[in-house]
């Protein structure tokens, strides 16, 4: 996906802690698209955090248990 959701996320976070930076924090990724973080600061606590961006379906998978093994 060439981002990194995290990541970005916690790179806001510090922007914030570090440079004092407002919600919302846009930031570019490395496909070009950019990834929104919003925040509430409540007296230098980050509280709702929330990563905004583009979503785009990339796989489907499938999983099947032997449920007859698992001891409950």
């Amino acid at each position: 996906t060439l981002a990194c959701g995290t990541g970005v996320t916690a790179a806001a976070c510090c922007l914030n802690k570090l440079y004092n930076f407002a919600s919302p924090i846009s930031m570019r990724v490395q496909s070009g698209e950019w990834l929104q973080v919003l925040f509430e600061d409540e007296d230098g606590k980050l509280d709702n955090v929330i990563l905004k961006g583009p979503a785009t379906w990339i796989r489907d998978g499938h999983i099947t248990l032997n449920t007859q093994s698992l001891s409950f």
